[in-house]
């Protein structure tokens, strides 16, 4: 039994040896053979893909910069026909600017002041029968103060784009001026840079301004100069001599 074992264990070795002689090949043997395994063709599968991509690409080249820009700037394609409503009534027709209203605002309004300069006036104004002219200064020196008074008139505009004249009354000849004057006087000037609305308070005795807690925009101005705003405000209400029927009324004359 035991030269049994001794045979099995020398034929174990030897087994145990041939693996190792195995397990130690040349490492250049090694790479030879892992160069070949890389190097085998493709399957027929990739070939056959490969070759309906490529003719795939040779039927639809690249596309120049110059093809696309001919491609976009073509007048047939829909986003260059496509019809957008909106800007066709914009474009058929061009608002005329044919009344401006001469009127402190709307207790309901959000308004605006034009900031410039040019685009605000101190006049001499007379009111009667709810309409309002305006005076040339050759006029006041005939007239008694109590007949006209001296405002700024402001360019205005609501939310709704009504633009409008907005007169706001300055300190008399004694220097005084009302709260109501005053209050109105600083909500023009705040309406400047800010959507304002103004609201009576009888108990207080002057105006109560609210800024707009939204963001309206800027607002969209006339392109007018402000003569030509007053032109057609007070169209036929100019009133540049004492002989007219206005002061001939006030005076009791007609």
């Amino acid at each position: 039994m035991q030269t049994q074992n001794s045979s099995d264990t020398e034929h174990a070795k030897g087994e145990i040896i041939t693996v190792s002689l195995e397990t130690t090949t040349n490492p250049a043997d090694r790479i030879s053979k892992s160069l070949s395994r890389k190097t085998k063709p493709a399957p027929a599968a990739d070939s056959t893909i490969e070759a309906d991509f490529e003719a795939v690409v040779s039927k639809q080249p690249l596309k120049t910069a110059a093809d696309l820009k001919k491609e976009q700037d073509d007048p047939f394609r829909p986003e260059n026909l496509r019809l957008d409503q909106s800007r066709l009534q914009e474009s058929a027709a061009k608002k005329l600017l044919l009344t401006v209203p001469v009127r402190k605002p709307n207790k309901q309004d959000f308004v605006r002041v034009h900031p410039g300069e040019d685009y605000r006036i101190d006049v001499a104004l007379l009111e009667y029968e709810r309409d309002i002219y305006v005076l040339a200064p050759s006029v006041c020196a005939e007239l008694t103060e109590s007949e006209f008074y001296v405002a700024t008139l402001y360019v205005a505009i609501n939310r709704q784009k009504v633009v409008f004249l907005w007169p706001v009354k300055l300190p008399g000849a004694d220097g005084r001026q009302m709260d109501w004057h005053i209050s109105a006087a600083e909500a023009a000037e705040k309406a400047m840079t800010k959507w304002v609305r103004m609201t009576s308070n009888m108990a207080l005795g002057a105006y109560e301004v609210s800024e707009a807690i939204a963001d309206y925009g800027e607002p969209e101005w006339p392109s007018q100069p402000l003569w030509d705003l007053i032109k057609i405000a007070f169209k036929n209400r100019l009133i540049s001599s004492v002989d007219h029927l206005i002061v001939q009324k006030l005076r009791g004359l007609a």
